[in-house]
C-alpha cells in the first residue's frame, strides 16, 4: 500500500448496477472517513463462476447482465484507472463497514487494526446515517458520480440519454422489469433473487395504477419483448384495456434509442442515465441497476409489490392475470414459482405446491424447475411420477440435472428433504430411475468430506450414510440396476 491511510475498496463481482453502487459508496466513505478509495473490476471471462451467464438468451432477446458488462478500460478513462484501480485479486463482499454506523463515528474505521491487510471492502446497498441529513447523503453520491472519469464513448452515450429524455415533457415513472438470468436462466437465482426479479403480472397491475393517476410510464426490461407486450396491453384499441381508466401513456426505453447502434454495455449506460431522470421507480423490490439510477438521479421514491399489496393479494393478482396476457412461458413459470413460494408461506397443502412446481416445470423445463418438481413429487409420495420424470431427464440431461441437484445443498433444508425422500423407495423393478437418483445423491454426500458441513443437519445425513446396512443395500440395488438401466450406469456406484 503506497498510502498510510486504509483503503476502502469497491470489489463487487456481480452486475453493473451493484458494482457502481459499491464504487459510489466507497467514494463517499473515503470522503467521510478520510480513507483511500480504490476499486477492482473483474472481467466476466476471468471469473469461472460467471461462465454460465456470459451470453444473452433467446437469440439476443433476453439480455444477461454479465454478458453486457464493460471492461474497465471501456468504461473509465485511463487516468481514473491508474489512480484508483487495483488488481483483480481485490474482490469481495465481506469485511465491510456497517451500513448503519453514524457518520460522526466513521473516523474510527481508519484506525488499525483492520480486518483485511488493506482496510475494508465497500458494500453495495444504500448507507444509512442517523446523524446525516438524507438529502446531504444523496447529494454526496451525486457528487461522487460526477467525479468519476468515464471514457469518451461512455460520456457520449450519457449525453444522448439526457437529450432523449427531454422528449417526455411531463416526466415519467420508470418500471424496471428485471428478468434476465433470474427468469430465463437455469439457476437458483430464481429463488434467491426473486425479490430482484419483477413478475410481469404484478408489473401490469402496478402500471394500471400509475396510468390511472395520469403518469406516463417507461418500461426498462432485459426481456426486450416484454416491453412491447406492455405497450400492446395498454393501447387504446386493446381488448384488454376495456376496464382501464387510462390517462397516461406507456413507452419502452427502446422508443428513444436504437439498440443496434450501441454495444451491449453502452445500452446499459443509456438506460441507467435515462432511468435516473424518472420521478419514481417501480421494481421487484431489490435491484442494483435501478438502485444506481436512484442514487445518481436523486430519486427519492421506489415502489415494489410489497409496498402495495400483502403476499396473499399478490398471489391472487398473479392467479387472475396468468391467463390474460401473452408473455413468454418463462415468465409464467416464474409466476408459478412465486405462487409456490407464497404457498409455502401460507402453509398450503402438498397438492397445491406440487401443482405449482409441475406447471413451472412443464412451461419452462429448466433443470432448476425439474428439481423443484421432483422434490414435490417425492414429498407427495408420487413415486411413479418422480420415476417417470427422471426417465425423461436421464437420456439427454442426466449430468446437467445432477449438477443442479448438487448445487441445492446451500439452500436450507431442501437438499436433506430430497435426499431422504428419495431413499424411501427400494423398488428397483418399478422405480429404477428413482433408486438410481437416491444412490447418486447419497454417493455425492459421502464424498463431500469437510464440505458436507454446508448441508443443514449434515451429521444426520452422514450418520445415515455410515449405516453399513443402508450402504450395503445401495450397493445391492446398484448391482440390480445395472441390468435395468444399462451397464454404463453401474460405474457410477463405485465407492472407492
Amino acid at each position: 500500500m503506497e498510502s498510510k491511510k486504509p483503503w476502502i475498496v469497491a470489489g463487487r463481482t456481480d452486475g453493473f448496477g451493484a458494482r457502481m453502487c459499491a464504487i459510489l459508496n466507497a467514494m463517499a466513505l473515503a470522503k467521510l472517513a478520510d480513507m483511500e478509495f480504490k476499486f477492482s473490476w473483474l472481467a466476466p471471462k476471468d471469473a469461472p463462476f460467471l461462465s454460465e451467464f456470459d451470453k444473452n438468451l433467446e437469440n439476443g432477446q433476453v439480455l444477461i447482465p454479465f454478458a453486457n458488462l464493460p471492461l474497465k478500460d471501456e468504461l473509465f478513462e485511463k487516468s481514473f484507472i491508474e489512480k484508483y484501480g487495483v488488481e483483480d485479486s481485490y474482490v469481495g463482499n465481506v469485511e465491510q463497514i456497517p451500513s448503519y454506523v453514524k457518520a460522526e463515528n466513521l473516523a474510527r474505521y481508519k484506525i488499525p487494526p483492520f480486518p483485511l491487510e488493506f482496510g475494508w471492502y465497500s458494500l453495495g446497498e444504500m448507507l444509512s446515517y442517523d446523524d446525516m441529513d438524507d438529502e446531504r447523503y444523496r447529494e454526496l453520491l451525486k457528487d461522487c458520480w460526477n467525479a468519476i472519469e468515464f471514457s469518451t464513448p461512455i460520456q457520449n452515450v450519457m449525453q444522448e440519454a439526457k437529450k432523449q429524455v427531454k422528449k417526455l415533457k411531463k416526466g415519467f415513472v420508470a418500471f424496471h422489469i428485471r428478468s434476465g438470468d433470474i427468469v430465463f436462466g437455469d439457476t437458483w437465482a430464481s429463488v434467491v433473487c426473486q425479490k430482484t426479479g419483477f413478475s410481469v403480472y404484478l408489473a401490469v397491475e402496478m402500471a394500471r395504477l400509475e396510468l390511472e393517476k395520469g403518469s406516463d410510464i417507461v418500461i426498462f426490461s432485459d426481456d426486450l419483448r416484454a416491453g412491447e407486450i406492455f405497450k400492446s396491453i395498454f393501447k387504446k384499441d386493446s381488448k384488454q384495456k376495456a376496464n382501464l381508466k387510462q390517462n397516461g401513456v406507456v413507452y419502452c426505453v427502446d422508443d428513444f434509442f436504437r439498440r443496434e447502434v450501441y454495444l451491449g454495455y453502452e445500452q446499459s449506460i443509456f438506460e441507467i442515465v435515462f432511468m435516473s431522470c424518472a420521478k419514481k421507480i417501480c421494481n421487484g423490490g431489490s435491484s442494483g441497476f435501478s438502485g444506481l439510477a436512484m442514487r445518481i438521479g436523486n430519486i427519492k421514491e421506489s415502489v415494489s409489490p410489497d409496498d402495495l399489496w400483502t403476499a396473499q393479494e399478490q398471489a391472487n393478482l398473479i392467479e387472475q392475470a396468468l391467463s390474460q396476457y401473452d408473455f413468454h412461458p418463462a415468465h409464467k413459470a416464474f409466476a408459478y414459482m412465486k405462487l409456490f413460494l407464497f404457498g409455502v408461506e401460507f402453509k398450503k397443502d402438498i397438492a397445491y405446491l406440487k401443482q405449482c412446481a409441475e406447471y413451472a416445470c412443464n412451461l419452462y423445463g429448466t433443470n432448476f424447475y425439474k428439481v423443484l418438481s421432483l422434490n414435490m413429487l417425492l414429498k407427495s409420495g408420487d413415486y411413479a411420477g418422480a420415476n417417470a420424470l427422471l426417465e425423461q431427464i436421464y437420456p439427454s440431461d442426466r449430468e446437467s440435472f445432477f449438477k443442479k441437484v448438487f448445487e441445492s445443498i446451500g439452500y436450507g433444508g431442501f437438499f436433506n428433504g430430497i435426499f431422504f425422500e428419495s431413499c424411501r423407495v427400494y423398488d428397483v423393478e418399478n422405480y429404477p430411475y428413482l433408486v438410481y437418483f437416491a444412490f447418486r445423491v447419497g454417493l455425492f454426500v459421502s464424498q463431500l468430506g469437510e464440505d458436507a458441513k454446508r448441508i443443514p443437519n449434515y451429521y444426520v445425513v452422514l450418520e445415515y450414510l455410515n449405516d453399513y446396512y443402508r450402504i450395503a443395500n445401495f450397493l445391492l440395488k446398484a448391482h440390480e440396476m445395472s441390468s435395468v438401466l444399462g451397464g454404463a450406469f453401474y460405474r457410477d456406484f463405485s465407492l472407492s
